[in-house]
């Protein structure tokens, strides 16, 4: 899969803080056989939009992980798919030019797809602990929870 993204931050001189990014996804299901453990590596570039202010702001960071799909029994007759997701982050610069070029941070996942038929998507929970290794990204560790919705069509 590949990824481009324009952040444009609107508070301040017209790009004088924008930055761009261009991303590549590898899933590798078939690596590890039947074990249910998948395999994924991600690499993004983040670079600034010709802006003076935001020189430092360029780099790539590498993210290595593994997902786990696997079943939770609801009752004696259904089951609940979960999905658990661990991500070690090194970064190379991304972000900032202060940034220690180092492994950074590794980022566990719990989510699930809750079937809406009325609506004909998913609605999907998520939560995510985030624990830093070094201080130059995050001074701490951080936990937080999503929910965003998928219709397919």
């Amino acid at each position: 899969m590949l990824n481009y993204g324009y952040y444009d931050f609107s508070d301040g001189p017209t790009k004088a803080t924008d930055q761009q990014e261009l991303g590549a996804l590898f899933i590798m299901p078939n690596i590890l056989g039947d074990s249910g453990v998948v395999p994924h590596y991600r690499v993004v570039k983040l670079w600034p939009d010709g802006s003076q202010v935001q020189k430092g702001v360029s780099g790539w960071v590498h993210i290595v992980g593994f997902d786990y799909g696997f079943n939770v029994d609801i009752d004696e007759e259904k089951q609940q798919a979960m999905l658990l997701t661990t991500d070690f982050v090194y970064n190379d610069g991304y972000f900032a030019s202060t940034v220690d070029h180092d492994w950074s941070h590794m980022v566990f996942g719990l989510s699930t797809a809750l079937d809406c038929p009325a609506l004909g998507g998913k609605l999907i929970p998520a939560v995510y602990f985030q624990n830093s290794f070094e201080d130059t990204v995050n001074t701490e560790d951080e936990l937080w929870a999503g929910i965003s919705y998928s219709l397919s069509f």
